[in-house]
């Protein structure tokens, strides 16, 4: 493992309520807590870890959904390596905000910034209101990957925030080959179709602003 810090910023954005507290907090913090007050403009959270052999500090921000502080959130968008834009699989009108919150991050984040789309709650199977193939629609549109997990099962929780930080990584080494613990901008990729294992997919990605 390379002994030199990199550092990642990843920000988590989406409507408010879709439970973008609880992926993080289950990720960063191992549990599950259904006593998540809403986020206030945004919270702030650290892992060191290792990912693709190089040992990296990534730092996750967790925005407000709420219109009230799309401004403050903005400001968190300034030099992001990646974004994990989620929605509620049980509430349709999350999905269709989506294309909103696609505008929002490509006028906002830095060029060729990795995204990774998000279907939260796949444990709730009996409410499901968007369907995998929506999901992996969108995706292809956009060009970014597609993945669902559940913060309650932590199913796919490690797999959506590892296929984030690797590609963010990935992008950056195209750029600049000694980027240690530094903010840089990404370039746009450009690869072909393929499936990444357990639900995570994406199509011909190039990034949220090429």
């Amino acid at each position: 493992m390379d002994d030199e810090e990199t550092q990642l910023k990843i920000i988590v954005v989406g409507s408010s309520g879709v439970g973008k507290s609880k992926l993080l907090i289950r990720y960063v913090k191992g549990v599950f807590t259904d006593d998540v007050k809403p986020t206030i403009a945004g919270d702030f959270y650290s892992k060191t870890l290792e990912v693709s052999g190089r040992r990296v500090r990534a730092q996750f921000w967790d925005t407000a959904g709420q219109e009230l502080f799309s401004s403050i959130s903005y400001s968190l968008y300034k030099n992001a390596h990646g974004v994990i834009m989620c929605f509620d699989l049980t509430r349709k009108e999350t999905f269709d905000r989506l294309e909103s919150w696609m505008k929002e991050v490509e006028n906002h984040c830095p060029a060729g910034t990795s995204i990774l789309i998000t279907g939260l709650k796949s444990d709730l199977q009996g409410q499901r209101q968007v369907t995998v193939d929506e999901g992996k629609s969108f995706a292809r549109k956009w060009k970014v990957f597609y993945i669902e997990t559940s913060a309650l099962s932590n199913s796919n929780v490690d797999k959506a925030f590892r296929v984030i930080m690797e590609e963010s990584l990935k992008e950056a080494k195209k750029e600049d080959k000694s980027f240690h613990s530094k903010h840089y901008s990404l370039l746009s990729p450009s690869v072909k179709d393929r499936q990444v294992e357990n639900g995570a997919e994406v199509a011909e990605k190039k990034g949220c602003c090429s």
